[in-house]
């Protein structure tokens, strides 16, 4: 049975749906002469999720996923996945994706993800605080130095205003979610950790979890909190075209600045879905649109 429950306590949990922005595609690099090929041409696949920092920039937290963990190596690449070593390079650009003259490339070093279940997706994860409104080149690479691998992607990415009055940050399809431990992690995001879900993939015996962040929504004059209308409406890509699925779930006076959501979704059909929240402040009559895509696999 669906159920959908909301607080007024700064996490909100619901029975839900939802992914953030789809992977942006890259490239391989060719391996050196005499290496054996990569198990497949597109190895990697990465997503980006944006939040807004204390400081006034913008945190990325970056999701890299190995596509040959998919052919049946239970979730892990073929042979030891320490072996797997993950960098991200980010340089400033101009809108076309030109490096600026005086921009200097910054590297961050990408840790493996947790161990994953038969089935899961091996990846790395990283984070990189960067100025809203502005461009980026990003290159991802993985290198396993056992069979001198390297695995490069690249992609342009804006990252957006989360300063500027009511926005929300991106949808993150996620592993789990919840108040950040005493010890911080890679994983936390102000008060609260969130763990993205490697491929943005879900199996239907899964959870389909998801989280967000609100912000700069008006106080109400006598409750002195927000009053946010919260709907969240999904689509089902069926041969290439977008069709709504199910009903949509909707809160009426949010008050917390984050949401956490999560929904049964044994019954939904396998395959590419895509999440719209709509986020409606009732002081101000202000609206915005979040999105974001996500996939469900057959277990």
């Amino acid at each position: 049975m669906r159920s959908v429950s909301m607080s007024c306590a700064p996490v909100l949990a619901a029975a839900l749906v939802l992914l953030a922005t789809p992977p942006l595609r890259g490239e391989t690099a060719p391996p050196p002469s005499g290496a054996p090929q990569p198990p497949t041409t597109q190895t990697l696949e990465n997503a980006s999720y944006f939040f807004r920092a204390k400081d006034g920039t913008v945190l990325m937290l970056l999701s890299v996923g190995l596509l040959s963990a998919r052919e049946g190596t239970g979730g892990r690449p073929a042979g030891d996945g320490a072996e797997y070593v993950g960098e991200v390079s980010v340089q400033e650009t101009d809108r076309r994706g030109e490096p600026l003259p005086d921009a200097l490339p910054r590297t961050v070093a990408l840790e493996a993800a947790p161990p994953v279940e038969e089935g899961g997706r091996a990846g790395f994860f990283g984070r990189v605080y960067l100025h809203p409104g502005k461009t980026y080149a990003v290159r991802y690479a993985v290198t396993r130095g056992s069979r001198d691998e390297i695995l490069v992607r690249n992609a342009v990415v804006g990252v957006p205003e989360l300063t500027r009055g009511f926005s929300a940050s991106s949808i993150v399809p996620a592993e789990q979610f919840g108040p950040a431990r005493p010890a911080a992690t890679r994983f936390q995001v102000g008060s609260e950790e969130v763990v993205p879900k490697v491929g943005e993939t879900f199996r239907r015996s899964e959870l389909l979890r998801l989280y967000l962040q609100v912000y700069d929504a008006a106080l109400d004059s006598k409750t002195s909190t927000p009053r946010v209308d919260v709907a969240f409406r999904f689509f089902r890509s069926v041969n290439g075209r977008s069709k709504r699925y199910g009903k949509p779930f909707s809160v009426r006076g949010a008050a917390g600045a984050s949401m956490g959501l999560a929904l049964p979704i044994g019954d939904w059909p396998a395959g590419p879905y895509r999440v719209e929240v709509d986020l409606h402040d009732r002081v101000t009559e202000q609206r915005i649109l979040a999105e974001g895509r996500f996939s469900i696999a057959e277990d």
